[in-house]
């Protein structure tokens, strides 16, 4: 797959694991519970009815949005979706992905399923003995990482500034060890993304134009 990888390759906050920029496309917005003790994160998230890529022979552009959890700069799982338009000008998705990064070393694990588009998913991502990625309650990869916690993130990517995509998610969740899943209390956001800005609360969040 041509696809520049979309996982979040993150710079971590020396602090608090704060996820910053460094993501592998362009331009990113990030929404995150800033506490890296948790072993899940879940959301629900709409796959947009329509995109419009950037300007026709600019060549490889691409959206994403997806649910990680980042252990740290070197360590984290990622499952969501994914737009694309190939440098030939092949269309591709909306369709589902995994990656993750291990030890430094990035995997990727794509064409998971086409999606509805204008349609609403649940994507995860846990651990439950291993690291397992997915939609609703079907889970579609096992990880090799394993780190037993991490920083819950949802993201937001694309590739060319002319590119227009709409974005939300909602009923943000995290799990910790045990297994039980409650609403994030509270979201932080990194905006590196100079057209869009985020715009909501720890409930639910979408971009808007500047």
């Amino acid at each position: 797959m041509k696809r520049i990888v979309a996982f979040a390759v993150i710079v971590a906050s020396v602090l608090a694991y704060s996820p910053t920029a460094a993501l592998a496309l362009q331009y990113s917005i990030l929404g995150y519970y800033n506490d890296a003790s948790w072993s899940g994160c879940r959301s629900a998230n709409k796959v947009p009815s329509s995109i419009t890529f950037g300007a026709s022979g600019s060549g490889y552009d691409a959206a994403v949005n997806s649910v990680y959890v980042q252990k740290d700069a070197y360590n984290g799982v990622e499952y969501g979706w994914t737009w694309e338009r190939y440098a030939n000008g092949t269309i591709s998705g909306p369709k589902m992905f995994g990656s993750e990064k291990y030890n430094g070393v990035i995997f990727e694990y794509p064409n998971l399923g086409s999606l509805t588009k204008g349609s609403t998913y649940t994507w995860f991502v846990k651990r439950s003995g291993v690291w397992i990625g997915g939609y609703g309650s079907t889970s579609k990869v096992i990880y090799q990482s394993t780190f037993l916690y991490g920083t819950p993130v949802t993201g937001f990517e694309r590739q060319l500034s002319g590119c227009r995509v709409a974005t939300n998610f909602s009923s943000m969740n995290r799990m910790n060890s045990g297994g039980t899943w409650s609403a994030w209390p509270a979201i932080t956001f990194q905006d590196y993304d100079p057209y869009y800005k985020p715009t909501g609360n720890a409930s639910a969040w979408s971009t808007v134009a500047q």
